[in-house]
């Protein structure tokens, strides 16, 4: 059924519902419950919702949707739908649904996604179906739950189409684990970072590199643009900081700090290992100097990338002079925890209101991964 004939039943069943005696609704009821599990599972992709104990109450729900769904553009249609979802299916159902999706999923796609989330439980939760724990899909469910107004918002702020579609396939993606939807968003012509139809590049860059890994992002820099004044690379993790220094051996001006960045100075520690996730932790094996920013750089900078385990949101609130004051372009992995796709487009926009915002996906694993958030200021908007 498409929208206009499932209004026009709608229309029918409200005016039996008003006109009709308490016996006539009485027989019908059994009939109606059966067109109202349909209508569920055409819309919602659910035979229940939280309107369904009274009739006239789902009646306007329904219409009420329908209303809001006619004549959208396709993403702006299936980000309705998974609004539409959030709002109105019920949490246990969302969640049981979530479990049947990934059952569905071919046996290696299965293996390679629950083998991926468990070896990043620290950041996505835990799936053992042998246990029945799905602390990843609870985590997913409660977030965006959690965030829907945040995500709606999110979604209106994105300045084209392909961030729109990229941020919806992500959310469906949270509810179905469907491996398809990260083969489309794959950014499959630039570099993580360097979109080359977003980004006005500067001869005189001075380029933070957060989260310095091997030294990957600079070479990248260097490659994509050439010309640049001074690039800073901040590593957590000492044995990494060997390799950046090796790795950028031939280039000039990089500064390789072995320091994390926080909202404010402290001493922290890291496990200094090669198959460890670089986080920082309270206590561990090597101390780690931790600086805000705005007090370890105090030139202006012009464009910041960070990638770095989940601290992006702690790191930007120790970046507020530099953004208020000098506005960097800013490409922020926000993938790292379930919040951080709409925390941190509103922490930047609460220090600036003048950036545009994109965000592309480079993930190359079973689910959503990699995405990263461009907050383009308008003299380095590409026009």
């Amino acid at each position: 059924m498409n929208l206009k004939e499932i209004r026009a039943l709608i229309l029918e069943m409200r005016a039996l519902f008003e006109n009709g005696s308490p016996v006539e609704l009485e027989a019908i009821l059994p009939s109606f419950r059966e067109f109202q599990k349909k209508v569920n599972r055409e819309l919602f992709e659910s035979e229940s919702t939280v309107a369904d104990s009274e009739p006239d109450q789902w009646l306007l729900t329904v219409l009420s949707v329908i209303d809001e769904r006619e004549g959208l553009k396709l993403y702006d249609l299936y980000f309705r739908e998974v609004l539409d979802y959030t709002r109105l299916v019920p949490a246990e159902d969302r969640k049981n649904r979530a479990i049947a999706c990934l059952q569905k999923q071919p046996l290696e796609v299965r293996r390679a996604i629950i083998l991926f989330i468990n070896m990043n439980s620290t950041l996505y939760g835990t799936i053992d179906p042998e246990t029945e724990d799905y602390n990843t899909i609870d985590r997913r469910v409660e977030a965006v739950s959690r965030n829907m107004d945040e995500l709606r918002s999110l979604y209106d702020r994105l300045s084209d189409y392909r961030s729109k579609a990229v941020l919806t396939e992500i959310i469906k993606n949270w509810y179905d684990f469907d491996y398809t939807r990260v083969l489309k968003m794959q950014e499959s012509l630039y570099s993580d970072y360097f979109d080359h139809d977003l980004i006005k590049p500067l001869d005189e860059e001075v380029f933070v590199d957060a989260g310095g890994y091997t030294g990957d992002t600079v070479v990248d820099f260097d490659k994509n643009y050439r010309s640049y004044k001074k690039i800073i690379s901040y590593e957590i993790m000492p044995s990494l900081c060997e390799k950046i220094r090796e790795n950028t051996k031939g280039l000039h001006d990089i500064d390789v700090r072995n320091k994390g960045l926080a909202e404010k100075n402290a001493v922290m520690y890291v496990n200094d290992k090669e198959d460890s996730i670089g986080q920082l932790q309270e206590a561990g094996e090597t101390a780690v100097e931790v600086v805000c920013l705005d007090d370890d750089i105090k030139e202006k900078v012009t464009w910041i990338k960070m990638d770095i385990e989940g601290a992006e949101y702690n790191a930007l609130k120790g970046c507020r002079r530099h953004i208020e004051e000098e506005a960097p372009l800013l490409t922020i992995c926000v993938y790292h925890n379930y919040d951080d796709i709409v925390r941190i487009p509103e922490l930047i926009q609460s220090m600036r209101d003048d950036y545009h915002y994109y965000l592309r996906s480079n993930s190359i694993v079973p689910i959503p991964s990699e995405f990263v958030l461009f907050a383009i200021p308008e003299n380095r908007l590409l026009k």
